[in-house]
């Protein structure tokens, strides 16, 4: 789906220190000489102005960067708020009884005995549905989109999709799900036509980690940016790993007809795992993006074809690397529950991918 570019007159802003009351304040004061702008975003949350990620040292900031960064000297960086969407080209298909287990035979989940039972899980994406296969796993939900912070209805599929590829059933008739004993919790960071704002993204971060204290946490989000422009979502991330021992997994991103093949922002963020796709003869699927020099792809799992559950109760197919970084996070649960709190998940997650058979392979 086209990614929808709009200015909201808000600059997302980094100070050099966690941020304290009396940084606080002083934005505070800024702000309150400036006002507020009338026409936001729909997409803007619902959160008190200015706002603030203490912990991540972020504000955002109802002003332009100009102003922003010639009042306060102590920033890293102060940047336009931007946007992010679901990736393009996830092509969905209605599901057939052809394979159904054509996901989870190449990375072994069909013969692990670990279901990521205890492990908390967060998903970013477009909500989710109440599906019958596994909406019991869902555990906290938040909506960063907009004012209602309790809407987190999937209006998309996308996100639905994702949820089922981490949590649904694996072993019943047609199952499809990687990790289906985890505890699946569900922040909707991207509207009913699959975008979102930096700041809907950075307010899921800081929710997961530290709300939720997820220790998988799955981006299915992002777009092609230059890292001087993401680096709000560099640090972010860089965070929460450092804070959590956890990782950060995010769709690799697929590519715009013509458009370089770069891995999309956020998977290409240092503390990130980008997850790529394969198709069903474990090759690269020719939309997915692929590495550069100083934008790896970590990860591949299947992406081509993958069978999940959907926002109308029933299941469909869908081609993407958001399908692969949902896998992905699957099985980065049960890796979490084979290692336990004191392991090292992010070398995990990166050892599971086994490069002879070019996919990741659960434990």
């Amino acid at each position: 789906m086209p990614l929808q570019d709009v200015e909201t007159g808000r600059t997302i802003v980094m100070f050099d220190h966690d941020i304290d009351k009396a940084t606080q304040q002083r934005v505070n004061t800024f702000v309150g000489r400036r006002g507020v702008p009338v026409d936001l975003d729909p997409r803007v949350a619902a959160t008190p102005w200015p706002e603030f990620l203490p912990k991540f040292g972020i504000a955002v900031i109802p002003a332009n960067p100009d102003d922003v960064c010639a009042h306060f000297p102590d920033l890293l960086y102060c940047i336009p708020e931007g946007t992010v969407s679901a990736p393009v080209n996830e092509d969905v298909t209605e599901d057939d009884d052809s394979d159904l287990y054509s996901h989870l035979k190449p990375v072994r989940a069909l013969k692990s005995t670990y279901t990521g039972e205890g492990i908390d899980v967060a998903l970013l994406d477009t909500g989710f549905y109440p599906h019958p296969d596994f909406y019991k796993r869902i555990k906290y939900t938040k909506n960063f989109v907009g004012h209602d912070t309790n809407d987190v209805e999937d209006r998309n599929g996308h996100g639905t999709h994702c949820a089922g590829l981490i949590a649904g059933p694996r072993r019943a008739a047609g199952g499809y799900g990687l990790a289906p004993d985890v505890n699946l919790h569900i922040g909707r960071v991207l509207d009913e036509d699959g975008v979102g704002l930096d700041s809907n993204v950075l307010h899921g971060l800081y929710w997961a980690a530290y709300t939720i204290r997820a220790r998988v946490i799955v981006l299915c989000c992002g777009m092609t940016m230059s890292s001087s422009k993401s680096r709000a979502l560099f640090e972010a991330t860089a965070e929460c790993v450092k804070r959590l021992g956890g990782v950060v997994i995010a769709a690799a991103g697929n590519r715009f007809e013509g458009d370089e093949d770069r891995v999309n922002y956020p998977a290409n963020c240092p503390s990130v795992i980008a997850a790529g796709a394969v198709d069903r003869r474990l090759k690269t699927a020719d939309f997915s993006c692929v590495a550069a020099e100083d934008d790896p792809v970590e990860v591949t799992a299947p992406g081509v074809g993958v069978r999940s559950a959907w926002n109308d109760g029933n299941h469909r197919r869908a081609n993407g690397t958001s399908m692969s970084a949902a896998i992905a996070g699957g099985i980065a649960a049960l890796l979490a529950q084979k290692i336990g709190a004191s392991g090292n998940l992010f070398q995990a997650v990166i050892d599971a991918q086994d490069k002879d058979k070019k996919v990741m392979q659960a434990p």
